[in-house]
């Protein structure tokens, strides 16, 4: 494996269910193509914490959403019932019902992970 590359949680299993059936540590590495030293690093935390992954590693990265599940939901539901809303009459909707105040795109990146497309409005005036 190149130096730095990180090892998945799938493989580190699979180191240490291979050292449980008694595969030697040379046979590990050539079979994993995973270093000596990381061999044993990750059947000593196993032996440790019983786990293969670090705090570090299993850490969820990046900030915390804004909107919760049932926020996302809300804002769905409410397309659903009428999908021409605008982005300010969904924010007023979520401050009055869930109690939420957030910003026009916190509420559009939500709905933008939620498979949502923006459309454009355009006033048009005939005279």
């Amino acid at each position: 494996m190149p130096k730095g590359k990180p090892i998945s949680e799938d493989l580190r299993w699979a180191i240490v269910r291979m050292h449980a059936f008694g595969v030697k540590i040379s046979t590990i590495c050539t079979y994993t193509d995973v270093s000596r030293r990381q061999v044993y690093r990750i059947l000593n935390r196993f032996r440790t914490t019983g786990k293969v992954l670090t705090a570090t590693q299993r850490k969820k990265t990046g900030r915390a959403r804004h909107l919760s599940s049932d926020d996302v939901a809300y804002l769905q539901g409410c397309l659903d019932l009428s999908c021409d809303k605008y982005l300010d009459e969904l924010q007023l909707g979520l401050q009055e019902t869930c109690g939420r105040i957030v910003s026009q795109s916190t509420v559009w990146r939500a709905l933008k992970r939620s498979g949502y497309t923006m459309k454009k409005v355009r006033y048009i005036m005939i005279f």
